[in-house]
């Protein structure tokens, strides 16, 4: 179960190359929103709570937790076909892949780790 998410998220494929693929970079205290083709950042913003990220269509997320220190996240996963789950992953430096079957993404903000 530890690593429910990381596999759900995980989902690597040629799919990913050919789909809109959007690519967000969460960090301690902002989020960025980059191109993924080449790197040039869109938008940054100041955050230091809970975040939704929607995903729009059949988009692939390219999701980057860096939080610099050793932390972890609870990443909740909603699908278009109403199935939900969720899972605490360290988030010191860890990219993810979405599939093309999410909806939205909920990220907590950190904690220390146990």
């Amino acid at each position: 179960m530890k690593n429910l998410i990381t596999l759900a998220l995980c989902f690597v494929s040629l799919n990913c190359f050919s789909q809109d693929t959007t690519c967000t970079m969460i960090r301690l205290d902002e989020i960025i929103h980059f191109d993924y083709y080449t790197n040039e950042i869109i938008t940054r913003q100041e955050t230091s709570g809970d975040i939704t990220l929607s995903i729009n269509g059949e988009s692939i997320l390219c999701l980057h937790l860096f939080d610099d220190k050793n932390m972890q996240r609870t990443l909740s996963v909603r699908y278009t076909n109403g199935d939900y789950l969720s899972d605490t992953v360290k988030s010191k430096d860890i990219v993810l892949f979405s599939t093309d079957s999410v909806e939205t993404v909920e990220i907590s903000k950190p904690f220390k780790c146990h």
